[in-house]
């Protein structure tokens, strides 16, 4: 990408020496897609309600049989009939947990890149002075993008359903060996029933900005751009400082590079873009910095 630049026309390189002295035009904030992250959450709520509802009628199936009453500790032969029947329900929703969860990815990410295409084009059209300029749908590393958030999503979604299952797996154990039963399990998995959904629920939102800004960072990319503004979210309860201060201070307004991106996490150095950190609502505007071979 280094030799390629953003070509302004005449008319444009001269409407847009009206910024000088700052040297800069900006685009404006590629926003989140909203909607988008609600639809993704409530898919991924979807899967995980049902992995949960059917883990929790064949635990209750596994305690029900006649080899249940009675034994429990006492009979090892429970634990071993126990386990196998678990075993085979995970793997049955397994595997359709992974169908369901490529599907979801799948259509989360159309809607990604769409969303990307149609930010990307209203900020390229403020930056170029009212210009309309059609980002690629497809161009450059955005089908490797779209192919490999596919498959990293859907992981996410059936590694947080086996994390659910192991749970649940070692708690019945654990009440087989104790002689308590249900009296232990049903709380255990009410409780972990609420880690899992909230857990679903962060890593649906997240997923859904990063892939938002890996799509914005290729089609800037690929028309030359290089630089972005950082903008602070402002929504979030719980802000960064760090993101939220100005520049130099903070993240929050300074212009960097997206291939030498700042620090994003003062403890341990991390760097990267805005929405890289967990749970980061930040933006970026795309910036056309001005040299005197882009001014001329």
């Amino acid at each position: 990408m280094g030799e390629k630049k953003f070509q302004l026309s005449k008319r444009k390189k001269r409407w847009a020496q009206q910024f000088k002295p700052e040297g800069a035009v900006r685009g404006v904030a590629l926003n989140h897609p909203t909607a988008l992250e609600i639809r993704y959450t409530k898919g991924v709520q979807r899967i995980l309600n049902a992995v949960i509802r059917e883990t929790q009628k064949g635990v209750r199936e596994v305690f029900a049989t006649p080899d249940a009453t009675g034994y429990f500790a006492e009979d090892a032969s429970f634990t071993s009939i126990a386990n196998k029947s678990l075993d085979a329900l995970f793997a049955r929703l397994g595997a359709r947990t992974q169908i369901e969860a490529e599907k979801l990815a799948r259509k989360m990410m159309k809607g990604a890149n769409k969303a990307s295409q149609a930010s990307m084009a209203g900020s390229l059209k403020e930056l170029s002075g009212g210009v309309t300029l059609k980002p690629s749908e497809m161009g450059g590393d955005i089908a490797e993008i779209l192919a490999s958030s596919i498959e990293a999503n859907a992981g996410l979604i059936v590694d947080i359903t086996a994390t659910y299952q192991a749970k649940v797996s070692d708690a019945v154990n654990r009440s087989i060996q104790s002689g308590r039963g249900l009296a232990d399990l049903i709380p255990f998995m009410r409780d972990q029933t609420g880690v899992t959904k909230r857990h679903g629920k962060n890593v649906a939102l997240d997923q859904t900005r990063k892939a938002f800004t890996s799509l914005n960072v290729a089609r800037m990319e690929n028309v030359g751009l290089t630089k972005f503004e950082w903008v602070h979210s402002g929504g979030g309860q719980r802000p960064r400082k760090y993101h939220q201060d100005r520049w130099p201070l903070g993240l929050n307004g300074g212009i960097f590079d997206i291939n030498d991106p700042p620090i994003i996490d003062q403890k341990t150095g991390e760097r990267g873009l805005p929405a890289h950190a967990i749970f980061c609502k930040c933006r970026m505007k795309p910036v056309l910095v001005f040299d005197e071979e882009t001014a001329a």
